[in-house]
């Protein structure tokens, strides 16, 4: 895997926390995207429960992408209310559903990573990323036969502080101007370094710190190893909760979290901490829609049929 080669990080997070753009060598002018708003005619969570057409089809197996990291994208679009992944585990879509990170899943067979799938489901109308992660547990629950339960248990983390001399985050005011979706090179050195503009691989987007910290164990390596630059949870001790234009670079594996620290002024503590995780008591593969059971896999997904055993 060559070391120039575009870093993944799962599109479905943009969805839920912040939007990001990654890639390995430097652009001009840097994108900075919004976070993508339901619309004002958005329907109630009661109504927002169902899936209106779902197709789940075998896919294939990347070569060496078989592990523990949950493999593929789950991509979640709460504008258009649909909800696919053009090749992916079902442990991604599991990790996706309840917007967990790999380390949180636990009890699984093995066919949840050896296995792949195209997911396609939509819902009659536009949803949030929350009501979408609701109709996918009930369409793992219906066609999975997805059961679970929820436990605690003491983990490695980062903890997340303001580092010693304050925070450096751009915080956007309510009274504030949307920030342009196109930033010329000048302006985002000006706004973050030169360091951050020319590294080999960036990450922009506008939201919450909490959300930006949640996404960091996501991040693919850009060494082509396969293993994640951040191996644990992240927890947000910052107290910061404003909305910040957030912007990193960074140019290898192990720059990753003092890039993070540097340029945006915090501080990361390794620490044991308690922390949810999701255990699987039960779970089936999922029939495809392009087998004897199109007819009933395109069928509505409907509320109050469920086997998970989620709160």
């Amino acid at each position: 895997m060559s070391l120039r080669m575009a870093l993944f990080v799962s599109a479905a997070l943009a969805a839920s926390a912040i939007p990001i753009l990654a890639q390995t060598v430097p652009a001009t002018p840097v994108q900075v995207i919004k976070t993508q708003q339901p619309p004002a005619n958005m329907p109630s969570p009661a109504k927002s429960l169902a899936f209106d057409a779902v197709s789940i089809k075998p896919g294939h197996v990347p070569t060496g992408r078989q592990g523990t990291d949950g493999g593929g994208i789950v991509q979640i679009e709460p504008g258009r209310g649909v909800v696919f992944s053009r090749n992916g585990t079902v442990r991604r879509m599991v990790l996706e559903a309840y917007h967990l990170m790999p380390m949180q899943l636990s009890g699984e067979p093995a066919w949840l990573d050896a296995d792949w799938f195209v997911l396609d489901a939509k819902a009659e109308r536009p949803a949030s990323a929350d009501q979408l992660r609701q109709m996918l547990q009930r369409l793992l629950a219906e066609r999975c036969k997805l059961a679970t339960h929820r436990e605690t248990k003491e983990m490695l983390v980062y903890a997340v502080t303001v580092a010693k001399n304050g925070p450096k985050l751009h915080e956007i005011q309510e009274d504030d101007p949307e920030p342009t979706r196109m930033l010329s090179r000048e302006r985002a050195i000006a706004l973050w370094g030169s360091r951050n503009a020319e590294a080999r691989a960036h990450w922009g987007g506008l939201g919450s710190l909490q959300q930006f910290l949640q996404t960091l164990p996501n991040v693919i390596s850009i060494e082509g190893s396969g293993v994640h630059p951040i191996d644990r949870p992240v927890l947000d001790r910052t107290g910061l909760h404003g909305r910040y234009w957030i912007q990193i670079g960074w140019d290898s594996d192990d720059d990753f979290i003092p890039a993070i620290q540097d340029e945006l002024g915090l501080r990361f503590e390794s620490q044991k901490a308690p922390v949810d995780v999701l255990l699987i008591d039960h779970i089936e593969k999922p029939y495809s829609s392009s087998g004897p059971s199109a007819a009933t896999a395109r069928r509505r997904i409907t509320p109050g049929r469920t086997s998970h055993h989620c709160p």
